[in-house]
């Protein structure tokens, strides 16, 4: 039996985006892990179903009541059409009010900007 396979995107703050590699849950959280440097321009990572799904957030802020990261309240189970999104939503409120925010900064503004999205 073929295992499922995931595909690793790594997305940009204005929710563009690009395929790092494919293969099982395991051999993407592994990719995305050991990146390095090698996409400094596209910082957060979705590991997507081949139908199109987040399955995996990776790491960023943690709401400390539960202990699961802000990504994942915003994005597990959701579309990545639903988090391009967002991302893009997000990057135009910030440029509108001339911001210039590193990662966790952004994800901050993001979080704030998209609290309905929380569960």
């Amino acid at each position: 039996m073929k295992e499922k396979q995931f595909t690793l995107i790594c997305m940009a703050f204005d929710g563009d985006y690009v395929k790092d590699s494919t293969g099982t849950l395991q051999e993407c959280q592994w990719a995305s892990q050991n990146m390095g440097s090698k996409w400094y321009f596209y910082p957060f990572h979705f590991i997507v179903s081949e139908s199109g799904i987040v399955v995996d957030t990776g790491e960023g802020l943690v709401d400390m009541n539960t202990k699961e990261s802000f990504q994942s309240k915003l994005f597990l189970n959701k579309r990545l059409t639903t988090v391009k999104k967002v991302f893009k939503n997000t990057y135009k409120q910030a440029q509108s009010e001339e911001l210039i925010l590193d990662c966790l900064e952004y994800e901050h503004y993001m979080i704030a900007h998209n609290h309905k999205l929380l569960r």
